[in-house]
């Protein structure tokens, strides 16, 4: 039983079936070791967290053990060998550790006292390794989703976005203890993840461009940042190292053609009694006239619009705090007429996807039609129409000019423009 003593130890007693059916080893001495709960307060790390350590007795001789776990100095309770749960209710997680800790030293005694091994720092150094490590990723993943969220670090967008990451996660397996965690690993989970992706193609309909790699590495580099922020937050355990390398795709975009069958089916009210299908397509060309993403676009009000322009700080941009200024040309001007403050109605991508693939077959456009391609549309028709790189870069919010130039396509009917202004005079020529 647990013996709780004055100065805030816990001290382990054996129980009296136990001395009374067992002859103890006679340097074991199970009631001369106690222990406690320390904060080492004094040493703080460069993010200013104080590690825990078990600090144990063996016949009056002091010893310690890193518990592998580092806390906001200022919300421990020594005396109750806890962290105050009033400070931040997420400190109920360290505080069911930290009983596990006490749980996993009394059960390594008992073990001990059972097996008639002589109680050691060495003995009780290898039964006890770094309990941190037996943290459960999956729900460190969770819990720290959710509070990024109630904190507002993370948008809505993003967190759907993580939200269906931890549901991969926990598929894959229903635990990820930090010390599972290594390449090979992940290597299981990236290949279990790419042939999920390709048995899901049936259900969403949605084609799988390079096999679903670059899904599948957006999906590595998520789980990676949470792995971060567990060793930010103080939780110790080796750091697997595995890189994130995207691969180029070719992306598709809307011809001048294209684009002007789309304007017209909006013009004429084509599909006036769709209301999905009418806020779809809004949204799609709302994107092709200012190169807009969707998140950016759900945000936009008429109180951005200033002096002709659209000006805001989109939501990739808001850590650098990079204004963009687009030009309200006339199309943008019918489409936010008579609309109130929030110009778009929010609703999640997929269905908006889901209403472009109906009405790009309705139109006769064979392609695949997504907000995404919007952008695309917007970049290559600027481009194509005299615009110049730099100024593309500016519009699309871009830090790096690299970036930018992925949206570079190819264009075969300009290319044949091309090649006959360059080449047609040289072999063309009538003998």
């Amino acid at each position: 039983m647990i013996k709780k003593l004055n100065w805030g130890v816990a001290s382990l007693v054996a129980p009296p079936f136990l001395k009374n059916q067992l002859k103890l080893h006679p340097k074991t001495t199970v009631k001369g070791c106690s222990f406690k709960i320390i904060c080492k307060k004094e040493k703080l790390n460069k993010k200013g967290l104080a590690p825990l350590a078990l600090q144990y007795f063996i016949s009056r001789k002091k010893y310690e053990m890193g518990l592998g776990l580092s806390i906001p100095s200022n919300a421990w309770n020594d005396k109750l060998q806890q962290m105050d749960e009033t400070i931040d209710s997420t400190f109920t997680n360290y505080n069911l550790l930290i009983e596990q800790f006490r749980s996993d030293f009394n059960k390594t005694l008992i073990d001990l006292a059972l097996e008639q091994v002589p109680v050691t720092k060495e003995q009780i150094t290898n039964r006890l390794d770094n309990k941190s490590s037996r943290l459960d990723f999956i729900k460190y993943y969770h819990d720290k989703h959710e509070d990024r969220y109630n904190r507002n670090q993370i948008d809505h967008g993003t967190y759907g976005h993580h939200k269906t990451i931890y549901e991969k996660c926990k598929l894959f397996r229903s635990e990820w203890l930090f010390s599972d965690i290594n390449i090979q690993f992940m290597e299981k989970f990236n290949n279990w993840h790419l042939k999920y992706l390709k048995s899901n193609v049936k259900d969403n309909g949605k084609p799988l461009v390079n096999g679903g790699h670059n899904t599948a590495q957006k999906t590595l580099s998520t789980i990676r940042a949470y792995l971060n922020l567990a060793r930010q937050d103080g939780i110790r355990f080796e750091m697997p190292k595995f890189k994130i390398q995207y691969l180029d795709t070719n992306r598709d975009f809307c011809t001048q053609n294209e684009l002007h069958l789309l304007i017209d089916a909006y013009n004429t009210d084509m599909f006036i009694y769709d209301r999905l299908k009418v806020g779809a397509l809004e949204k799609f060309l709302f994107s092709c006239a200012t190169g807009l993403r969707i998140s950016d676009i759900h945000k936009v009000r008429k109180s951005d619009i200033k002096d002709g322009f659209l000006c805001f700080i989109p939501h990739k941009g808001r850590k650098r705090q990079k204004n963009i200024n687009i030009p309200i040309i006339g199309f943008i001007e019918k489409i936010i007429e008579g609309k109130k403050n929030k110009i778009f109605e929010s609703f999640s991508e997929q269905p908006v996807n889901r209403k472009l693939k109906d009405i790009a077959d309705e139109l006769g456009i064979y392609k695949n039609l997504s907000m995404n391609v919007g952008r695309h549309t917007f970049a290559t028709l600027f481009l194509q129409n005299g615009g110049d790189l730099k100024s593309l870069q500016d519009l699309l919010g871009h830090t790096s000019l690299k970036t930018t130039t992925n949206y570079l396509h190819k264009d075969i009917s300009n290319l044949k423009k091309q090649m006959e202004k360059a080449m047609g005079p040289l072999f063309n020529k009538k003998s």
